[in-house]
């Protein structure tokens, strides 16, 4: 009874403001398990389509742009790669295998000798059918490699976003960033970011910023300090800063202009085959082939009437119709070239349909008249 409480805000805007950045020039890089890039703004703005920006604890707003497999990844990666097979709780409780993959990183030269990574374990709202993918591999690769890529990787994805912030948002240049999260502990990983980003990374004295921006956001409300500005020169201080180096700058600006930014737009096609895939495994793997039937039973009732004993221009106008569907039409058509009259009447006959209608449902139309043409 008595006591005073104050509602605060989200645990990443937490973070920006215990880091202390409380103006459009600085910009707030959290390395935890979803890694992001924030920037404060007075006025709203989208961080990017689909993806709204978060109010700020205090006031204003807070452009995010999000890893959500983050530095999750670590995790994942010494539990797949490494050879002592630690258990999850050793994982949890035990950082000594992520420090020792940090300090075998350091001897790895910056861009991991060619080995780039994008870093889509989990996909985005702006891509929401990406997929991971390295590219690079030769026989001088290791597992240190592979671990520093996913570094380097991730601050490309975080440097994307800032590009986006820069140029589409806020239409000048972020000056520095400051990074908290337990990546930010590392040496080797602060060196890297302030590469990538090409400009000097700092932390503070601590890396559970989420903390200290809410114990801020508490005094703030309370009257203790007048603003976020008072706040963050009295509880907040600089520990050390990382400056770029200008040679591995160099690299890192030539792998993310002529490899990285390439790899999502090249790519982009094949994951929605992986996806077409991904639907029609569901399907095949589950009760076909009799569940095949009685799903395309099920689509038979719509828009589209075409006698399948009807000559092969038909069959075309029903790609044409239903299509522009990647993976039937590049990867099957010349399949579907080859089969004859004859075979369609088989087709007709096994699954005892005359004539059918396809609509989009409760599978994708092309991948029903694949199956059908397959039987």
């Amino acid at each position: 009874e008595g006591m005073k409480m104050f509602a605060g805000g989200s645990d990443k805007s937490a973070e920006t403001l215990g880091l202390g950045v409380v103006d459009d020039k600085t910009a707030a890089i959290s390395y935890g398990t979803a890694c992001s890039i924030e920037i404060p703004v007075k006025k709203y703005r989208d961080a990017e389509p689909f993806l709204p920006s978060y109010p700020d604890i205090v006031d204003g707003y807070n452009m995010d742009v999000q890893v959500y497999r983050g530095y999750w990844m670590l995790n994942w990666f010494i539990k797949e790669f490494n050879t002592k097979d630690p258990t999850i709780e050793q994982i949890v409780v035990n950082r000594n295998a992520i420090q020792e993959l940090n300090d075998k990183m350091e001897k790895i030269n910056p861009g991991s000798d060619g080995l780039v990574l994008q870093p889509y374990w989990g996909p985005g709202l702006r891509r929401p059918l990406a997929k991971g993918a390295i590219i690079g591999f030769s026989d001088i690769h290791t597992k240190i490699h592979m671990y520093r890529a996913i570094i380097e990787g991730i601050g490309y994805c975080l440097k994307e976003g800032l590009d986006l912030f820069e140029t589409k948002r806020l239409h000048h240049k972020i000056e520095k960033i400051r990074i908290s999260g337990g990546g930010s502990q590392s040496d080797v990983i602060c060196k890297i970011t302030a590469d990538i980003f090409n400009r000097p990374v700092s932390r503070i004295q601590t890396f559970e910023c989420s903390s200290l921006g809410a114990a801020m956001s508490a005094f703030i409300a309370a009257g203790e300090f007048k603003s976020k500005e008072e706040a963050a020169e009295a509880m907040v201080h600089q520990s050390q800063e990382f400056l770029p180096n200008p040679t591995n700058v160099e690299k890192y600006k030539y792998l993310y202009e002529h490899v990285y930014i390439k790899m999502y737009p090249n790519l982009k096609g094949i994951y929605k085959d992986i996806k077409e895939f991904d639907e029609l495994n569901k399907i095949l793997v589950k009760d076909a082939p009799q569940k095949v039937i009685s799903l395309l039973q099920t689509t038979i009732r719509r828009w589209l009437r075409i006698k399948l004993e009807s000559e092969f221009s038909n069959v075309q106008e029903i790609a044409k119709i239903i299509g522009k569907h990647p993976y039937f039409i590049q990867n099957e058509m010349a399949k579907v070239r080859n089969i004859n009259k004859d075979r369609l009447l088989g087709v007709r006959k096994s699954l005892n349909i005359a004539e059918f209608q396809m609509k989009s449902g409760d599978i994708p139309s092309s991948v029903a008249l694949e199956m059908a043409l397959v039987q």
